[in-house]
């Protein structure tokens, strides 16, 4: 039971790794309608999941890749369903999630202007952001690697010449 409400739900993690229990849970959502809820983590999708009685994703912690996010999506965006799907994404001001949403949006953005599917690339960013991503810094030397030696001293750093 979720919260004061009481709400039923159904949940699928880390602990739920028998097949056929996991595929119990998934019918018990898709055919009993007192479960209005299910919860489960981005890792889960990717084998088959199929929530054709959902109607509302939210995500409130994005990855860094956005496939995984739109992966998740794709639970309720299945051959049967009937109904629209919403999608939310609880993100705060400022915060690293507000980071990673933006790169997948950057990143999607160019995916879609590689291969076409976009009329308006450039709707969500300046040229200038475009122009940074294609930008070639030092090929001889990691900065990435650079910021994590000087805070961790684990990192070697070399340069090719």
């Amino acid at each position: 039971m979720i919260g004061e409400k009481e709400l039923k739900c159904c949940r699928i993690d880390g602990r739920v790794n028998k097949p056929g229990e996991r595929q119990h849970i998934i019918e018990l959502f898709n055919t009993d309608m007192s479960y209005s809820i299910f919860l489960l983590t981005t890792q889960v999708g990717g084998v088959g999941l199929n929530l054709t009685s959902a109607d509302r994703v939210i995500i409130y912690d994005p990855n860094w890749n956005p496939a995984t996010d739109s992966q998740a999506v794709d639970r309720a965006y299945r051959i049967g369903q009937t109904k629209p799907v919403i999608v939310y994404r609880l993100l705060t001001c400022g915060t690293i999630e507000e980071k990673i949403y933006r790169k997948q949006v950057f990143k999607d953005s160019i995916t879609r202007q590689a291969t076409g599917d976009s009329l308006d690339p450039i709707r969500y960013f300046t040229n200038q952001e475009i122009h940074e991503l294609f930008k070639l810094g030092k090929t001889s030397f990691s900065e990435t690697c650079a910021h994590l030696s000087k805070y961790t001293g684990q990192h070697e750093i070399t340069t090719m010449s």
